[in-house]
């Protein structure tokens, strides 16, 4: 069970009651999303009698880099996973760079889980660039299916007229 927190106290109550709901049929992975703050800044959490007897039951924790808000705005903006962040169309070299350094930070922060969250294989130095370029054969067949079909759009109405 993966949580990814902030530094809000919802973030301890939601934790608690997955934990109260799941009980001991899952193990915990807590992701520290830094792009809410520096990962001393999360006392509420740090602080709590949760974490301390969830540590003492087997509770990984990860942190999640922060990335510069420009790049997730820009994400966030075209509905975009982080890897099509890289290839979109709209993306500079500023952002394209924020990105690919932030996936190559948090592939290495998530390592010591990689069993828990299911990869049989550690990544290699190609595995993002393998990725975003799937996206980007994914996106670009999306993008000639879109045109192929407002084509034939077009040409069902010009025959209806």
């Amino acid at each position: 069970m993966v949580s990814v927190i902030s530094r809000v106290l919802d973030s301890i109550n939601v934790l608690e009651k997955l934990r109260e709901l799941c009980k001991d049929q899952v193990d915990y992975i807590v992701v520290k999303n830094l792009f809410h703050g520096e990962e001393e800044k999360f006392e509420r959490y740090n602080d709590a009698s949760l974490r301390q007897n969830m540590l003492a039951e087997g509770l990984v924790e990860l942190v999640m880099p922060d990335l510069f808000y420009k790049s997730y705005d820009f994400i966030d903006r075209h509905a975009l996973t982080f890897n099509e962040g890289q290839t979109h169309q709209g993306t500079n070299i500023v952002i394209k760079s924020r990105i690919k350094s932030w996936l190559t930070e948090f592939e290495a922060q998530i390592k010591p889980a990689f069993n828990l969250l299911g990869f049989d294989i550690q990544p290699d130095d190609c595995y993002y660039p393998a990725v975003v370029e799937k996206s980007k054969e994914l996106r670009e067949n999306e993008e000639k299916e879109k045109a192929k079909n407002q084509d034939a759009n077009l040409t069902s109405e010009n025959i209806a007229a």
